[in-house]
């Protein structure tokens, strides 16, 4: 993973903040997609404090401010990194076992900056549903 621990910060942030929570199940997803990208245990527990930060900082913005958050972390994000960012955020957002309108939309917003087709990226999401036929989905 090129990209770097406090743009991947950033970019689960969003997420966490989608549902206006951020739970110790997706505190734990975190470390979880961490040890996937191979990070060293300091690496995980510095990822969980730097997205518990970015959520603190971004929980007050609106939409529009939210939109130019997100443009900007584009340019920061490796594009070989892209599928693999994008595959964790959605585990993130399926960490506490629902995904709501909120996080679909942020998930869609995140692929779109980051250069994945929003077909893919729909199919991305569903394919993950129809892998835990448990998750909840709140309109």
């Amino acid at each position: 993973m090129k990209t770097s621990i406090e743009t991947i910060a950033k970019f689960f942030g969003v997420i966490a903040w989608a549902d206006q929570e951020f739970t110790d199940d997706e505190k734990q997803a975190i470390g979880e997609i961490a040890a996937e990208y191979e990070y060293s245990p300091a690496d995980v527990t510095k990822l969980q404090d730097a997205v518990s930060k970015v959520y603190d900082e971004i929980k007050g913005l609106n939409e529009e401010k939210l939109n130019e958050y997100l443009m900007n972390l584009a340019a920061e994000v490796e594009e070989e990194d892209a599928p693999a960012l994008f595959e964790g955020a959605l585990e993130l957002a399926f960490a506490n076992g629902y995904l709501c309108t909120e996080e679909v939309d942020n998930l869609l917003g995140l692929a779109d900056v980051i250069g994945i087709e929003l077909p893919q990226a729909v199919l991305m999401i569903a394919d993950m549903v129809k892998d835990d036929p448990e998750i909840d989905i709140k309109f």
